[in-house]
């Protein structure tokens, strides 16, 4: 099946900070890829639409060839702590 890491810290930091006030569309971060992430290439955290989107496609480890799109998004849920005292 093949497997990836995905480093998330970058992604909330962003979140963290809050980006309201920037305009639609604003590339927030350009993450390179390297040799410890699986990035098959440059992943970029986006401001759109009121949230704070990362979009990557990763290289999959242990099969023979693969890569795999992936697209995360923060949602706050109700009555959860969120992110409030996770040390980034």
């Amino acid at each position: 099946m093949g497997e990836a890491d995905i480093d998330l810290k970058p992604y909330l930091l962003c979140v963290k900070v809050g980006l309201s006030e920037l305009p639609e569309g604003h590339v927030v971060k350009r993450i390179e890829p390297n040799d410890s992430n699986c990035l098959a290439e440059e992943s970029k955290i986006i401001w759109t639409n009121g949230k704070v989107i990362q979009y990557m496609t990763l290289k999959l480890r242990n099969v023979n060839t693969g890569e795999l799109h992936v697209e995360i998004k923060w949602l706050d849920v109700p009555e959860s702590k969120g992110l409030s005292g996770v040390p980034l």
